[in-house]
């Protein structure tokens, strides 16, 4: 059984949690487990592994997850495409993540992790990059305040790029990753 201190340092691990994950749909593992570092390197969680602050970490996400849904009215928010891909991906993906965590080593996981990211990173700027660049060879010719980089961008001139329209654009959004939904971020 953990010590008092242990106990009350865990509350607090899962409040900041679940504070960040009401108030962005996502984040609840990251700062339940950074606070929990904290504690570790000023030793309050000494008596207690990664492995029990995680089972902590999923006690008091199951009991914050249903009261989040409930409130934002899932129903009327979610989104059947986004849930077709990212549901069977996550069966799949789930056993097949836990089989390379316990047999590859973890210098070659974080190795593989950061060149994806960092990938989707590059194509992601590049996409944008491009957009922009076909946006200024069309727009050569056109009088200065019609031209995008000289003007003050809004969407009325056409500054924006169709990606940056698309994130512009009130839509109802689903985190997968929060499993929480929100109408222009402003549902909570």
């Amino acid at each position: 059984m953990a010590p008092l201190a242990s106990t009350l340092y865990f509350g607090l691990c899962a409040f900041m949690g679940n504070l960040v994950f009401s108030a962005m749909g996502f984040g609840v593992g990251i700062i339940f487990l950074f606070v929990y570092q904290l504690g570790s390197l000023g030793g309050i969680m000494d008596c207690c592994n990664l492995r029990y602050a995680v089972f902590v970490l999923t006690l008091g996400f199951c009991i914050i997850l249903p009261l989040v849904l409930w409130h934002t009215n899932l129903r009327q928010h979610a989104r059947i495409d986004f849930l077709v891909y990212f549901v069977p991906v996550q069966f799949i993906g789930t056993p097949i993540g836990q089989f390379l965590q316990n047999k590859m080593p973890t210098s070659i996981l974080k190795l593989i992790v950061g060149v994806v990211t960092g990938g989707v990173a590059i194509w992601q700027i590049y996409s944008i990059y491009r957009e922009r660049r076909k946006k200024r060879k069309k727009g050569k010719g056109k009088a200065d305040a019609n031209n995008p980089y000289l003007s003050i961008p809004t969407a009325e001139n056409g500054a924006y790029t169709n990606t940056e329209l698309q994130l512009l654009q009130p839509r109802n959004v689903f985190f997968a990753l929060g499993s929480s939904c929100f109408e222009r971020l402003d549902c909570l």
